[in-house]
């Protein structure tokens, strides 16, 4: 004797339950479906490795208004479009929202671009070593109307 059988759904607003106990089917399904989606959400995270750019920086600069004096920092991309300036003791100062950018030349090593503003050095780009992308930083409101005034004179400083 060939027996189908049927799934029948009731759906009702607020309810939603099925006739010869499929409600359990529903959930099971539904949990499977929701540790599947954090699995592959966990592999696709632990697929991402975080970047690293170690620079000796021989003048005082800004970051974000931020001022730090010469010495020696790394830069680490934690996420696609944030990295996170830290001192030589790997402490963490402050993070830097960037946008993409594309080199004229892949540059051979990690270098970091600064704009001259009135006597100060504000990081403007940043370049890993043998990588065409870079990241710009975004301006904020008083570098934006210090730009629109005048054109800001370029340094570079390349890594080890």
């Amino acid at each position: 004797m060939n027996v189908r059988r049927r799934l029948v759904v009731n759906w009702s607003p607020g309810r939603f339950e099925s006739i010869q106990g499929g409600s359990m089917k529903w959930k099971k399904v539904l949990s499977a479906m929701f540790l599947g989606v954090l699995l592959f959400a966990g592999i696709a995270h632990a697929q991402y490795t975080p970047q690293v750019i170690k620079v000796n920086v021989p003048f005082s600069f800004e970051v974000n208004g931020r001022s730090f004096p010469a010495g020696s920092y790394s830069l680490v991309r934690s996420e696609p479009n944030l990295l996170r300036l830290r001192d030589s003791n790997g402490r963490w100062l402050v993070n830097i929202l960037a946008g993409s950018v594309i080199a004229e030349s892949v540059p051979v090593s990690a270098k970091l671009e600064f704009r001259n503003e009135d006597g100060v050095h504000v990081l403007s780009r940043v370049w890993q070593e043998n990588d065409p992308y870079g990241y710009q930083l975004y301006a904020g409101k008083p570098t934006q109307l210090l730009a629109k005034k005048r054109n800001a004179q370029q340094a570079a400083v390349e890594g080890p």
